[in-house]
């Protein structure tokens, strides 16, 4: 909340040091809360302050640097004093589930943290704890005016998101609970990002799976119902929309697909190819499971070493990482994604689109989203371990052999629906193929460039030439460290050997399904010989 006059700052920091909110029964603590008598009770006040003399005096203490700040800036205009339009200082409010098993006190210490990282530590601040109600919180105000530098705090676009992870970072270490209708941006929210922000990609999910579990449009229809999609075809276009989101507008089938895919027409086509499918009371369970596997799903295993971890809780590992020169900070990395290992160190499953909240506890400005891809590389710069990549192309083919082997469960080796899976597995073959021949051409490239660096050391004035030469028409700098580059092919070589091996057992696994169909058939053909013969 913002506070813009001298009245609203006097009016605001006398509520929050009511003493019939803050006050608790005494106990010995580190912190110098004030000491009050109630009954003859020794009681504490939970209220503190930062750069400030005396709490009951904040405002005051406001606007003294406040009236320093206009004199050194010389702009009556710029006054927080004089303009009501100026922001004079902001209120937030930090709460805490009823049932927090932290103490009053510990409660009060994560709301002075939590100011102090999103500050910087050089603004003026008071912390009030009101214990008044079911729920404990805590009241921050602070100056909007730096005691250093005597510039404004601005509160911009990513201030609010900022304020969210540090609190919920604190809170977490702490082991409270991480309330999730005042920390929205919580992390296990993360890998339903785009989704939330993009219902296409979630409605495209369904619908391919819907496609691949139907055998009519009005079945289509049923089990759209089951995975919660809105169907409405009563227009020129298709509409779809999700009822278990807050998806305002519906999503017209001509923006999901330019060639038509969802439209009802195609629809139609592609669900009458199909012969064994998924029963309406089958579908939403294993769509469930199908979603869970591929959530689980990964495209890098990254070692974390034990001293590369801040804190292990109950949410997940925060890592020490650096982001850029002069810029340390922590990330969390969910529960989900890490394995400990026996020897105190970690393995943790990320791709390279997931995205990790970095915060700097140094300078709240710097705090921003990292992704899957540049936190491997840091992790693995610092502790000169390998990532482990996953290659796409794996789990594509996985997918298809399993939706085979669903089809040899339940008897289906010929027809339409076999015929297309067929098609589509011969085309991801063709695709994984080119796939090993780029990280062929990858792998002599990084080959060249080594060679080429080692060439800069020569005697030879030619082959120092002729490195120089390589490395300007292949744009790599000439100071590029040898050992970076071992390391990086390294990693290309590992995802090729894991690639080529994965692909030729799904395909020796195809053969070995092939090869029973053809025995059915020939059986089958025997068969119907053997009647004829007897007639």
């Amino acid at each position: 909340m913002q506070i813009k006059t001298p009245e609203r700052l006097t009016r605001s920091v006398k509520y929050i040091l009511n003493p019939k909110k803050t006050n608790v029964p005494y106990v010995e603590t580190e912190k110098d809360f004030p000491v009050t008598f109630t009954e003859d009770k020794k009681m504490m006040q939970l209220v503190s302050g930062h750069q400030i003399s005396n709490v009951n005096y904040a405002d005051q203490e406001f606007f003294l640097t406040k009236i320093m700040a206009n004199a050194s800036n010389g702009n009556p205009d710029n006054s927080d004093m004089n303009n009501p339009n100026r922001v004079m200082a902001h209120h937030i409010v930090q709460s805490f589930a009823p049932d927090e098993n932290l103490t009053p006190e510990e409660i009060h210490e994560l709301g002075r943290k939590t100011v102090l990282e999103l500050t910087g530590g050089d603004h003026e601040f008071i912390v009030a704890t009101h214990v008044d109600q079911d729920h404990i919180h805590n009241h921050i105000i602070f100056n909007t005016t730096n005691s250093t530098t005597l510039k404004k705090f601005r509160w911009q676009k990513g201030t609010a998101k900022s304020l969210k992870y540090i609190s919920d970072k604190h809170a977490d270490i702490a082991g409270a609970n991480i309330l999730s209708n005042t920390m929205k941006n919580s992390y296990k929210k993360y890998s339903a990002y785009q989704r939330k922000n993009n219902f296409k990609i979630e409605i495209k999910e369904r619908l391919n799976f819907l496609l691949k579990h139907s055998t009519s449009i009005s079945d289509f229809k049923e089990k759209a119902k089951a995975l919660n999609v809105i169907i409405d075809d009563t227009g020129k276009n298709v509409k779809y929309r999700l009822a278990d989101m807050e998806q305002k507008r519906n999503t017209r089938d001509d923006t999901l697909s330019k060639r038509g895919k969802y439209s009802i027409s195609n629809i139609e086509k592609i669900v009458s190819k199909n012969v064994s499918v998924f029963s309406q009371s089958e579908i939403k369970n294993e769509y469930e499971k199908f979603k869970v596997e591929k959530s689980d799903d990964f495209e890098m295993k990254i070692l974390v070493e034990d001293w590369q971890v801040k804190e292990e809780t109950k949410n997940g590992i925060y890592i020490d990482i650096d982001y850029g020169l002069l810029n340390s900070g922590a990330i969390l990395v969910p529960s989900h994604q890490v394995n400990k290992l026996n020897d105190g160190n970690y393995n943790i499953f990320i791709k390279k689109k997931d995205f990790f909240y970095f915060t700097n506890s140094d300078d709240a400005t710097k705090n921003k989203f990292m992704t899957g891809n540049t936190v491997a590389k840091q992790l693995s710069h610092d502790n000169q371990h390998l990532v482990l990549h996953k290659n796409q192309y794996i789990s594509k083919l996985d997918q298809i052999i399993k939706d085979f082997e669903y089809l040899s469960l339940k008897g289906v080796s010929t027809g339409q629906q076999f015929s297309d899976l067929k098609k589509q597995f011969e085309k991801q073959v063709h695709e994984t193929e080119k796939e090993l021949s780029v990280l062929d051409e990858k792998i002599s490239r990084l080959n060249k460039i080594i060679s080429a660096i080692d060439g800069l050391s020569s005697d030879d004035l030619r082959k120092v030439e002729t490195s120089e030469a390589i490395l300007s028409d292949l744009k790599i700098d000439k100071s590029t460290k040898r050992g970076d580059l071992n390391k990086t092919i390294e990693e290309v070589k590992f995802e090729r050997q894991v690639l080529n091996k994965q692909f030729h057992d799904i395909v020796e696994k195809y053969k070995t399904y092939q090869g029973v169909k053809e025995n059915v058939r020939d059986r089958e053909n025997d068969t119907i010989k053997n009647k004829e013969v007897k007639r």
